[in-house]
């Protein structure tokens, strides 16, 4: 499914918009991975979602995508550092 579709049904406001599947979202996030949309759509689906808010189905498809197009990092001696983000949070 086209992007823009995934907008609408998420772009309705906080009460108005519909949950994503599982699948869904899988593609909706595999299509921004992979660069397959504008930078005008990833905006609107950044600013959708940050509205909308995510549902743990979403999130797992979010993380479906995600995993199928990353390269896992071998184990190593070396640390490694993770820069979480908080989402504005000041605490």
């Amino acid at each position: 499914m086209a992007i823009a579709q995934y907008i609408k049904e998420i772009g309705r406001g906080a009460r108005g918009a519909k949950p994503l599947s599982r699948e869904q979202a899988t593609d909706l996030f595999g299509q921004v991975l992979d660069g397959h949309v504008t930078d005008l759509e990833i905006g609107a689906f950044c600013l959708a979602m940050r509205i909308k808010g995510e549902t743990a189905e979403e999130m797992c498809g979010f993380l479906d995508a995600t995993h199928q197009r990353v390269a896992l990092l071998p184990a190593t001696d070396r640390p490694l550092i993770v820069l979480p983000s908080y989402n504005g949070a000041r605490q």
